[in-house]
């Protein structure tokens, strides 16, 4: 056999033959040889960022939930503006509008200018209170509830379902009102009594603009029942007036006219609350 030649391995019948070169040397890995350089380690540096002091109590987790939605900003920005254009544009009458449940003078101003009803005004005005007031309840079901729907709505439907039920609700009464007038024969005091429900309503809306703005953003409990007293406070100033306006009635004895305004302002209020309690009672969690 050749020097040259390899012998093929068992079962390698293609085994390459290397001729013999005894000027070829192995290769080997010279960098076995080298040396590590050492390098001076660095002095630590101290950082100016510091641990937390809090300690951790517990590791369980907690579902983040948020109260404040991008479209309750929105419904601010349209009700701010509203309230800017009527400003603008009917500022002596606005003014009047504000003054009157507190002076007679402005009220019969009022009256005299024409008909309150029939102005963009009013229209603007109803505008701003039914939006403020859905949202007012909105809120006070998301921070008193935790925020309970059913699974059938979101957030937006059913600030819109609330907004739909206070349209009924004061369609309701209105019409209601007008109705007893007629049957009684007292629409010149139920027209002025409407009047006096649209001028509180608007009081009401321009008390809910920066209320609002602090129950949405700060989550707070404390300003929900600030504004809910002041509410009740103007709903018994205009059960009030309403008595006071239906003194001019003689032919009406006084229990008569406790008993009608009860009908017009407390039983429905009464009906609203119950209803509520059985929504509320049968509501299905949601996370």
């Amino acid at each position: 056999m050749n020097i040259g030649q390899q012998i093929p391995e068992a079962g390698d019948s293609l085994a390459p033959i290397l001729p013999a070169d005894k000027f070829i040397k192995s290769a080997f890995d010279t960098t076995l040889d080298q040396q590590s350089i050492p390098f001076k380690e660095k002095p630590a540096i101290k950082s100016i960022f510091s641990e937390h002091l809090l300690k951790i109590n517990t590791l369980q987790t907690r579902t983040f939930q948020r109260y404040q939605t991008d479209w309750s900003l929105f419904i601010i920005i349209i009700w701010v503006s509203i309230v800017a254009w009527v400003r603008y544009f009917y500022g002596k009458r606005f003014r009047h509008l504000l003054l009157a449940p507190f002076s007679k003078r402005f009220h019969n101003q009022l009256l005299r200018e024409g008909d309150l009803f029939s102005e963009r005004l009013s229209l603007a005005m109803g505008i701003s209170y039914f939006i403020s007031m859905a949202l007012l309840i909105y809120q006070v079901h998301m921070l008193f509830f935790n925020g309970k729907i059913y699974p059938v709505f979101d957030k937006f439907s059913f600030y819109l379902i609330i907004l739909l039920l206070v349209l009924i609700y004061w369609f309701g009464k209105v019409m209601m009102m007008i109705i007893l007038g007629s049957v009684f024969k007292t629409k010149a005091q139920t027209h002025e009594y409407l009047i006096n429900i649209l001028i509180l309503n608007t009081i009401t809306s321009l008390i809910l603009l920066p209320a609002l703005i602090l129950i949405i953003y700060l989550e707070s409990t404390v300003f929900v029942y600030i504004t809910l007293i002041i509410i009740a406070l103007i709903f018994l100033f205009r059960f009030f007036k309403g008595f006071l306006t239906g003194l001019s009635l003689t032919k009406f004895s006084y229990i008569f006219l406790f008993v009608y305004l009860c009908t017009l302002e407390i039983v429905p209020v009464i009906l609203v609350i119950k209803l509520s309690m059985i929504y509320y009672s049968s509501m299905v969690p949601v996370n």
